[in-house]
């Protein structure tokens, strides 16, 4: 889990540096990164229980 969202905060980081850069693709990374995060975090979290 940990490698995916590394990896989609690498391509967030490549669209942001862009000279291209699209908001909408922007946005559309950022929220899939946002949903990873909370998964994992989660996870993480009842793994602990």
């Amino acid at each position: 889990m940990k490698r995916k969202i590394n990896k989609i905060r690498e391509k967030l980081y490549r669209e942001m540096q862009s000279k291209e850069m699209a908001h909408e693709n922007i946005i559309e990374i950022s929220e899939e990164l946002d949903q990873l995060i909370i998964k994992y975090y989660k996870e993480e979290t009842e793994s602990q229980e």
